[in-house]
């Protein structure tokens, strides 16, 4: 990959080698066309073309906090999330993330009548709960609205169960630097 001064201009500053540690520190949209990353690597910031497409991980306000909520003596901050996954066991529903929520509904399933259900939103915190760690979900099933814990949310892909925007940046960057 190649570090330029601007994406615009594109002067080139150096090329990058490859398992060099970067921070990004903003996205940048050419054009309507392009998806640059402005990052910062050995103190020095430069950008480099991500995509020859807009790649926006944000859209649709995607992984924006849109609450903080008190559960217990714990702080959830809430982000957007709209991912799909499967349920294969009965799985509480309850009015706010964290066990001291009171239960709105159950999710019923099994291996051979499964589930499937949307997340709405998701905690940007994580608990362990019977030694899965994992964040909370808030999804909608039959009609009911309530929060899961989300390591009991199974997904067909391989990866991390939620994919957020750095996961997604680590993933395609690690490949090419």
């Amino acid at each position: 990959m190649i570090l330029y001064n601007d994406p615009i201009k594109k002067v080139k500053i150096r090329d990058l080698q490859r398992k060099q540690e970067i921070t990004i520190k903003e996205i940048v949209f050419v054009d309507g066309k392009e998806t640059w990353l402005k990052i910062q690597i050995d103190g020095k910031e430069g950008y480099i073309c991500y995509s020859q497409y807009i790649y926006d991980p944000y859209e649709n306000n995607n992984w924006m906090l849109t609450e903080t909520i008190e559960s217990g003596n714990k702080i959830f901050h809430v982000l957007k999330c709209s991912q799909s996954f499967f349920v294969y066991t009965n799985l509480r529903m309850r009015d706010k993330p964290g066990l001291d929520g009171n239960k709105v509904g159950i999710i019923e399933a099994t291996q051979k009548d499964y589930a499937v259900v949307k997340t709405i939103e998701v905690t940007e915190e994580k608990e362990t709960i019977d030694g899965k760690t994992e964040r909370w979900a808030k999804v909608e099933y039959k009609g009911i609205t309530g929060w899961v814990f989300a390591g009991y949310l199974d997904y067909e892909r391989g990866g991390p169960r939620f994919w957020t925007p750095e996961f997604s940046f680590e993933m395609s960057l690690g490949a090419g630097i």
